[in-house]
C-alpha cells in the first residue's frame, strides 16, 4: 500500500468549501454581529423618534375641456380625446402658480418649537408672526431664535440649540421693528397665553424661489386612472393640517389662474369692440349729417319716388348684398390694421366675429392660444431665453399666416363686390331717366345702413363678450378637500430593515478584510491550496508552559492526537526508524513537537532516541528544564567523544525515551554536518533504537536538514496556524514536488479547531465510542467539532472544553466566542 494514498486524502475534496464552513466561520463571531445590530438598530429608533416627521395630503382635480366636458371611453377608442393631459401634470407643478401659493399663504417663513431633544413644526396657533419690511439682499436667508416670550416683547437669539450659556443678541417689543442680519423685520404678537417663559422658538425666513423649489420637489402629480380626466395630487410637509392647507391652496390658484386667462381675452375683445365702436359712432354721424344736407340744400326738402318699380326691387336686393359684402370687408380691414398696429403686437387678436372663413378662425385661435402662452412664461423667462424666442418665432410666423389669409379673403371678397357693383351699375343705367339726385340719396343712404348694420353688429358682439365674462367657468374642479395623514417620514419599518442589514454587513465586511489582509496560515484552504505534501496528525493549542505534554495515560485530547500522529508514522515510514522533524522558520514548534513524538513512541514500549541536531538555537533539554551536561552531539561529531551513553538525557516516567543534547554551541554547524562521524553516529543509534527523532533546524533558515535528510526515513514538516505565512506553504511543496527532502509528511500545530479561527481540521478524527467521534478507528470524524477536527463531545457537544473540569454552559460558551 502506497504510504501517501492512505494518509493524504482526495486533492479536490481537500480544496472544497462547503457552504456550512462559511455559516460557522461568520456565525463564530455571532457577538460582533449581535453588537453591530444593536448599535445600528439603536440609532435607527434614536432617528426614528427624534427626527422632525414629514406629513402627507392627497386630494383629486377633475380636467375638463373648454364646453365643460370630459373626455370618456369613446374618445379614447377613436382617437378623439380633447383633453392633453400630459400637459395638466406639467402645469400643475409650474412655478408661477406655486410662487403665488408660497406669496399668498407666506411658507418661505416656517416656525419650530424647540424641545430638550426633538424640534416640532408649527403652523396654527402661532405665537408670533414674523413680518419683513425691508430685505436689503433679496436673496438671503434670516434665522433666528425666540426666547423669553412676555406680554411685552421677546429675546432674540442666535440659530442653535439653547443652552442656559447661550448669549442673546438684543431685546425687542412686539410690532416694533428692528434689524437682523440683511433685514429689517418685526414680530406680531398673537396668542401667547399658553406660552411659558423659558419656551424656544425657531424662525426661519427663505426667499420665496427657495421655498417654491421645496414644495415643487415635495409635490407629486399623477393620473388617477387611465381612462378618466382625474388627476391626483399629494404633497408632503412638516405637518398635516401644513399639507393639506398648501394642496387646497395649489389647486384653488390654479383654478383662479385658468379663470384669469379666460379673463384676459374676454376683456381684451370688449376693449377692441369699443375702439371700434367709437369710430363707427363717428362715421356714421358723419353720414347721417351729409344725409341731411343733402334732403335739405339739394333736394329742398322734397322726396324722391322711385320711378321703375322693378327695376328698384332689384337694385335693392343687390345694394342689400353690397352691403353685406363691404361689411364683411370692413370687418376684415377692422382686424387686418389691429394686427398690423405695431401697438397691439403683444395683443390677442379678437375672436368673436363670426367669420365665415374656418381658416382664419383657426389661425386666430392658433395665434391667440401662442400669444397667451408667452403670456405666462414671460415672468418665469427671460426675454432672451429660448422659450421667448421660440415663442415670438411662433407668433410673428401665426401673424404673417393669419394677414395672409385676411388678404386673400378680402381679394376674393372684392373680386365678389366689383361683380355686384358691375350687376348694380347695369341696373341703374336703366334708371337714368329718374332723377339724378335720387343716385346720390342711395348712394348717402347706402354708406348711412352700412354703418348702422356694422354699429349694431359691434354692440351685439359686446354684449355677447360680457355675458360670456359673467358665466366664465374654470376647466378644473376639485373633487374633494385634500386631508392629511401619516406621518409618513421617516419609515420606521423601513428604517428598521435597513439598520438590521447594516448591522449584518458590517460584521462581514469586517471578517472580509480581516482574511484579506491576513498572510498567515488560519484555515484548511490557506494549506490545501498551495501543497498535496500528506497530513500525519494536528496537534491543539497547548495553553500552558509545560512541554511534555503526554503522559502515560493520560487521555486528554493532545494525548490523543500525538497517539494519532504515532499511528500514522507507520503509513509514512512503516518499519524505518529514522524520523526527522523540521519547519520553515524558527518558533512553530518543531521543538515540542519531536519532543512528544518521541515520548509517545516511548509510552508505547518502543525505544526513542531525541536528538536535539538544531545545533544554532537548540532548545528541547532547556524546555524540559534538565540540568545541561557539558557535553553533546557536537563534541560526538569532531570526535571528542565516541560513547554513546554519555550523551544522553533519561527522562523520568519515560523509561525508553532518551535525549541527545547538542552540547556546546560550534562555530561551523553546515561543516561539521559534513563530518564522517554524522554517519557513524546514526548508524549506531540504529542499531541501539526502534525510532530515532531527529529535531532539525528550520529548513528555510540554514541547509543543516537538507544534509541531515540524507540519514532520515522520512521527514515530518511542522506548520503553525497563525504563524506560518502562506508564502512559506508555497515553499513546502516546492521541496516536495523536487523530493529535496525525500518522504514528507504534514503536521499543523498549535491549532484551534472551529470557525472562530478559520480551522475545521482535515478529516484525520478519530473516536472511540467515548466522546472523540461518531465513528471508531482511524479516519473517521473526529467529533462534528470542525469536521474532522477534535471537537470534545461528550456531554456538551460543540464547545471545545475538558468535560472533567465540569465547566458551566455560560463559561463553555464565553470561551467559544472569545477564543480561549
Amino acid at each position: 500500500m502506497n504510504n501517501n494514498t492512505i494518509i493524504s486524502q482526495d486533492t479536490e475534496a481537500k480544496k472544497r468549501v462547503s457552504p456550512i464552513e462559511i455559516i460557522f466561520k461568520y456565525l463564530s463571531y455571532l457577538p460582533l454581529f449581535i453588537l453591530t445590530i444593536a448599535i445600528s438598530t439603536t440609532i435607527g429608533e434614536i432617528y426614528v423618534r427624534y427626527v422632525v416627521p414629514k406629513y402627507k395630503a392627497n386630494t383629486l382635480v377633475l380636467v375638463k375641456d373648454e364646453k365643460g366636458a370630459t373626455s370618456g371611453i369613446l374618445d379614447d377608442v377613436l382617437g378623439t380625446k380633447k383633453i392633453n393631459l400630459d400637459n395638466e401634470l406639467q402645469l400643475f407643478k409650474t412655478r408661477r402658480i406655486i410662487s403665488r401659493v408660497v406669496k399668498k399663504n407666506k411658507l418661505n417663513i416656517k416656525y419650530y418649537a424647540q424641545g430638550k431633544i426633538k424640534i416640532t413644526s408649527l403652523y396654527n396657533n402661532l405665537p408670533f408672526e414674523l413680518v419683513i419690511i425691508k430685505s436689503f439682499d433679496t436673496a438671503s436667508n434670516l434665522s433666528f431664535n425666540v426666547k423669553g416670550i412676555t406680554k411685552e416683547g421677546a429675546d432674540i437669539y442666535r440659530t442653535g440649540k439653547q443652552t442656559k450659556q447661550s448669549k442673546k443678541i438684543f431685546h425687542i417689543s412686539w410690532n416694533e421693528p428692528f434689524e437682523l442680519q440683511n433685514f429689517t423685520v418685526k414680530l406680531l404678537k398673537n396668542n401667547i397665553s399658553q406660552v411659558k417663559e423659558d419656551n424656544i422658538y425657531s424662525v426661519s425666513y427663505v426667499p420665496e424661489a427657495k421655498a417654491t423649489k421645496e414644495i415643487i420637489s415635495n409635490l407629486t402629480v399623477v393620473p388617477f386612472g387611465q381612462k378618466t380626466t382625474i388627476i391626483s395630487l399629494s404633497l408632503i410637509a412638516d405637518q398635516k393640517e401644513m399639507a393639506a392647507s398648501i394642496l387646497n391652496s395649489i389647486v384653488s390658484e390654479y383654478i383662479a389662474s385658468g379663470i384669469e386667462e379666460k379673463k384676459i381675452s374676454n376683456d381684451n375683445t370688449v376693449k377692441f369692440i369699443d375702439d371700434r365702436l367709437g369710430i363707427i359712432e363717428k362715421e356714421l354721424g358723419n353720414v347721417e349729417s351729409d344725409l341731411t344736407s343733402f334732403k335739405r340744400d339739394v333736394l329742398k326738402g322734397v322726396d324722391i319716388k322711385t320711378q321703375l318699380e322693378g327695376l328698384a326691387g332689384n337694385l335693392s336686393d343687390q345694394e342689400k348684398a353690397i352691403v353685406d359684402m363691404n361689411v364683411r370687408l370692413e370687418v376684415l380691414d377692422m382686424i387686418y390694421n389691429y394686427i398690423h398696429n405695431s401697438k397691439n403686437i403683444n395683443e390677442l387678436v379678437p375672436s368673436n366675429f363670426e367669420l365665415e372663413d374656418p381658416t382664419i378662425v383657426g389661425l386666430i385661435t392658433r395665434f391667440n392660444e401662442i400669444q397667451l402662452k408667452r403670456k405666462r412664461e414671460i415672468p418665469l423667462n427671460t426675454s432672451k431665453g429660448v422659450l421667448i424666442e421660440d415663442l415670438n418665432n411662433q407668433l410673428k410666423d401665426a401673424r404673417s399666416n393669419l394677414m395672409e389669409a385676411l388678404a386673400n379673403l378680402k381679394k376674393k371678397l372684392q373680386n365678389e363686390l366689383r361683380e355686384s357693383e358691375k350687376s348694380k351699375n347695369g341696373l341703374e343705367s336703366d334708371l337714368k331717366e329718374g332723377p339724378g339726385n335720387e343716385n346720390t340719396q342711395i348712394n348717402i343712404e347706402r354708406q348711412k345702413n352700412i354703418k348702422e348694420q356694422l354699429f349694431l353688429y359691434l354692440l351685439q358682439k359686446k354684449e355677447e363678450t360680457a355675458i360670456s365674462s359673467a358665466s366664465i367657468f374654470s376647466n378644473y374642479k376639485q373633487l374633494d378637500e385634500a386631508e392629511g395623514f401619516g406621518p409618513v417620514e421617516p419609515d420606521a419599518s423601513k428604517i428598521r430593515m435597513i439598520t438590521i442589514l447594516i448591522g449584518l454587513f458590517i460584521p462581514i465586511i469586517i471578517i472580509y478584510f480581516i482574511d484579506f489582509l491576513n498572510d498567515k496560515v488560519t484555515s484548511r484552504e490557506d494549506i490545501t491550496k498551495y501543497t498535496d505534501v500528506p497530513f500525519i496528525g494536528e496537534v491543539g493549542h497547548h495553553a500552558n508552559r509545560k512541554v511534555l505534554v503526554v503522559a502515560n495515560k493520560s487521555r486528554s485530547i493532545i494525548s490523543e492526537q500525538f497517539r494519532i500522529i504515532r499511528s500514522n508514522l507507520n503509513f509514512l515510514v512503516q518499519d524505518k526508524k529514522v524520523i526527522l522533524v523540521t519547519s520553515s522558520v524558527s518558533g512553530e514548534g518543531k521543538s515540542f513537537v519531536s519532543l512528544n513524538i518521541g515520548a509517545v513512541l516511548a509510552i508505547s514500549g518502543k525505544k526513542v532516541a531525541l536528538l536535539e541536531f538544531d545545533l544554532r538555537k537548540p532548545r528541547i533539554i532547556k524546555n524540559i528544564g534538565l540540568q545541561k551536561k557539558n557535553v553533546g552531539i557536537s563534541n560526538y561529531l569532531i570526535g571528542q567523544i565516541t560513547n554513546l551513553d554519555d550523551l544522553y538525557y533519561p527522562i523520568q516516567n519515560y523509561d525508553n525515551l532518551h535525549v541527545y543534547g547538542c552540547g556546546p554551541i560550534p562555530p561551523n554547524p553546515s561543516e561539521l554536518m559534513l563530518n564522517d562521524n554524522i554517519k557513524r553516529l546514526f548508524e549506531d543509534l540504529r542499531s541501539m533504537y526502534d525510532y530515532v527523532i531527529i529535531d532539525s533546524a528550520p529548513v528555510g533558515l540554514v541547509s543543516d536538514t537538507f544534509t541531515l535528510s540524507n540519514y532520515a526515513d522520512g521527514v515530518l514538516y511542522v506548520v503553525r496556524q497563525r504563524y506560518t505565512l502562506k508564502k512559506q506553504v508555497e515553499f513546502i511543496q516546492e521541496i516536495y514536488s523536487s523530493k529535496k527532502l525525500g518522504t514528507m509528511g504534514l503536521i499543523v500545530n498549535d491549532v484551534k479547531v472551529g470557525a472562530r479561527y478559520g480551522y475545521y481540521g482535515y478529516g484525520y478524527g478519530y473516536g472511540y465510542g467515548y466522546g472523540y467521534g461518531g465513528y471508531s478507528g482511524y479516519g473517521g470524524y473526529g467529533g462534528y467539532g470542525g469536521y474532522g477536527g477534535y471537537g470534545y463531545t461528550s456531554k456538551k457537544s460543540g464547545y471545545y472544553f475538558d468535560d472533567s473540569k465540569s465547566k458551566s454552559l455560560l463559561t463553555s460558551v464565553k470561551n467559544w466566542f472569545t477564543g480561549k
